[in-house]
């Protein structure tokens, strides 16, 4: 599931068709946000029984300091240095549409970091999960 739901998430950065960009960033966020839960269940059954409380806490306290605080402000700085000319004001309309449109590149890139950061947890969770029911087994 989650692998088709990175999968069209990368195909949104290669478009030039809106349809076809709004259609599979819709899907494919649908798929990763409802992918969330595996990761709790891999969190749980990685552990003891008697241990599976502080391994959800644990999990929601590394999802938070390392994805849900920095990414906005990190993402926020490389959109900035790709696409400088795309800004909105206060009241949610382009300052230049027309220097923004020129920038398409450059946002393209930043969804391109995003999705490659998006990429790496499952990546990391499925090792992650590996290890703890090797080390599980052991015990």
């Amino acid at each position: 599931i989650i692998v088709s739901g990175g999968a069209l998430m990368w195909i949104v950065v290669f478009t030039n068709i809106r349809e076809v960009f709004i259609v599979t960033l819709t899907v494919g966020c649908t798929i990763l946000f409802a992918s969330t839960s595996f990761f709790n269940l891999i969190s749980m059954l990685s552990v003891p029984s008697e241990n599976r409380g502080f391994a959800v806490g644990l999990l929601t306290m590394l999802i938070h300091i390392f994805g849900d605080v920095p990414s906005p402000i990190i993402i926020g700085y490389v959109k900035d240095r790709l696409a400088p000319l795309c800004n909105v004001d206060a009241d949610g309309t382009f300052v230049d549409i027309d220097g923004c449109r020129g920038e398409k590149g450059g946002i393209r890139e930043t969804l391109a970091i995003v999705f490659g950061w998006l990429s790496l947890c499952p990546v990391l969770a499925l090792i992650a999960a590996g290890y703890a029911g090797r080390k599980m087994k052991e015990l």
